[in-house]
């Protein structure tokens, strides 16, 4: 329209459209759910007042703990320690039931299935799993013995290894008893078979370890199907009682109403009510919700989906590329938004060169097997700076800070180390010249990722020795 004279035109609408910003509804797609479903209780099936019930966590520990007493405290003795040795616990149990309430299946449960844990199999189990209880500890027990009355011949195995870099490694490990015990046990190169009886001992260890393995991940599996089938009874039931919804309730009912015959009234209502509809972050969205939009504003609407696959980070949260690909082919037109606001030009650079696919590797690697076609290959689009903007630099001392730097360190909290050093030499010589305005770096200023609660807590720890503050930003903050 801007390269058509329409420029006026475009300028007065874009001006009428702030005007009814206030009219604009902003919601997550659950509190949409929601709203509908309050809305039209009638229309939807759903009860008159049913409220939100925003956090099952202390349901679920309440019902895990009874389950626990009743089924898992009085399993027979062998049972217990094999679980024990597995480091089994009702956070186990609380992590699979929350995922499937939340509309994740577990692969082994049936709900047509009886999973009760009767006595004489658990006696079966326990035959099963007596004579490889300990097999870890028993084989690293005898490589200990070996190593105290074998020195001479450990070492001589050790000027066998053909690979110099090995053979140096070796070296050093066989100074350190413990250390040497631990390497063996988790490592199965070729050169250690250079060690004879001692790789005897790992291999007979090894096959009586995946035994126990098996029969365990059995009974935990058989516990898992029975928790399921037992706790999402009782969770129903307090719902119905309560009268409450779950987030994921509000997808599911409003799914099911809307796969009704009837439902061109509700649909029509719906179209009425929102003439506009943009979907933000639509990459981490799931099969459920993309039907719920595309059955109501598909037609006769303006339904826009905003997302980038590349950004899909919410797997384990049901975020579906596949429904990504799915709606990119039934839309009637595509565009392409590949300008940075927020990043200074030498780090777009970077990323661009980063990112883009070269010979035999590709970042964003993601092709369906069925796909011939491409269209459901992520492409990576270069990224560009808008020209009338400018951004900031960073420094440390006189030097330009590299937009991307790579460090490697051999155990994880060797990497806890390296941030917090880091961000020291940051916070002590850091400065961001903005436009010629120097500014000192500020803890404020800068942002640490991890992919686990517990490294942000380790990392929190680091810090702290060394009087930085630093807050956690997760999904309950």
């Amino acid at each position: 329209a801007m390269e058509n004279g329409k420029a006026p035109e475009v300028r007065k609408r874009l001006k009428e459209a702030v005007l009814f910003l206030d009219e604009t509804s902003i919601m997550t797609i659950h509190s949409f759910c929601q709203k509908v479903l309050t809305e039209y209780a009638f229309e939807t099936g759903q009860i008159f007042g049913a409220e939100a019930l925003e956090d099952m966590s202390s349901l679920l520990d309440e019902e895990v703990k009874k389950f626990w007493r009743k089924h898992i405290a009085t399993l027979q003795p062998e049972l217990l320690l094999a679980l024990k040795e597995k480091k089994f616990s009702q956070e186990n149990i609380i992590n699979v039931v929350k995922d499937y309430l939340c509309g994740k299946r577990y692969f082994h449960y049936d709900e047509k299935e009886c999973y009760a844990l009767d006595q004489d199999e658990q006696s079966s189990w326990c035959h099963e799993l007596l004579p490889n209880l300990g097999a870890e500890r028993r084989t690293k027990k005898l490589i200990s013995e070996y190593y105290d009355t074998h020195k001479i011949e450990i070492a001589a195995a050790t000027e066998k290894i053909k690979n110099a870099r090995a053979k140096e490694n070796m070296r050093a490990r066989i100074k350190n008893k413990q250390e040497f015990i631990d390497f063996f046990w988790q490592n199965e190169q070729d050169y250690l078979k250079n060690y004879e009886e001692l790789s005897t001992l790992r291999t007979k260890g090894k096959a009586e370890l995946e035994q126990l393995e098996t029969c365990i991940s059995t009974v935990i599996s058989r516990i898992y199907c029975l928790a399921i089938s037992q706790i999402k009874e009782s969770v129903i039931k307090y719902k119905a009682q309560n009268n409450l919804l779950s987030f994921d309730d509000m997808i599911v009912n409003l799914e099911k109403a809307l796969q009704k015959e009837n439902c061109d009234p509700l649909v029509e209502t719906l179209q009425n009510k929102y003439r506009a509809v943009f979907i933000d972050e639509f990459q981490d969205t799931d099969k459920l919700q993309y039907q719920i939009f595309s059955k109501v504003f598909s037609k006769d609407t303006i339904l826009f989906y905003i997302g980038d696959p590349k950004q899909s980070i919410y797997g384990w949260r049901k975020a579906d590329l596949q429904t990504y690909f799915k709606a990119r082919s039934e839309v009637q037109q595509r565009y392409t938004m590949n300008r940075n606001f927020r990043s200074s030009p030498r780090l777009i650079d970077a990323m661009n060169v980063f990112f883009q696919p070269v010979e035999d590797f590709d970042t964003f690697c993601y092709q369906s097997a069925e796909d011939n076609n491409n269209e459901k290959r992520i492409v990576y689009h270069k990224v560009q700076f808008p020209e009338d903007k400018q951004m900031g630099e960073l420094y440390v001392g006189e030097e330009l800070v590299a937009p991307i730097t790579i460090f490697k360190d051999r155990k994880e909290d060797d990497v806890f180390e390296t941030v917090a050093a880091e961000i020291v030499h940051l916070l002590e010589k850091g400065f961001l010249d903005k436009k010629g305005r120097k500014e000192k770096v500020k803890p404020s200023d800068i942002g640490i990722l991890v992919r686990k609660n517990e490294q942000a807590a380790d990392i929190k720890k680091v810090l702290a020795r060394y009087r930085i503050p630093a807050v956690t930003i997760d999904e309950s903050k």
